[in-house]
């Protein structure tokens, strides 16, 4: 877990109550929507809402050295 968080961006830029903010992860809550830009490392495990051909480095998870693209799936209620 040490190794992730020395992966995990410092910061992320978010929309809550309606603002953009630009915050520490340790603030980040769920219901925050998170704001990414190219080169941007994900800052926290994240539900897609919206993507155009977003691929993601997972290598430092993974070890696969080709960047995995990701869709937005639907979320199925049990």
């Amino acid at each position: 877990m040490e190794a992730l968080s020395k992966m995990a961006s410092p910061y992320a830029v978010i929309i809550r109550e309606n603002k953009v903010k630009k915050i520490s992860t340790e603030e980040l809550v769920p219901g925050d929507i998170v704001l990414l830009e190219a080169g941007d490392i994900v800052p926290a495990d994240l539900r897609l809402l919206e993507a155009y051909q977003l691929k993601i480095d997972e290598s430092p998870l993974t070890g696969e050295s080709v960047p995995v693209l990701k869709q937005i799936e639907p979320i199925l209620e049990k």
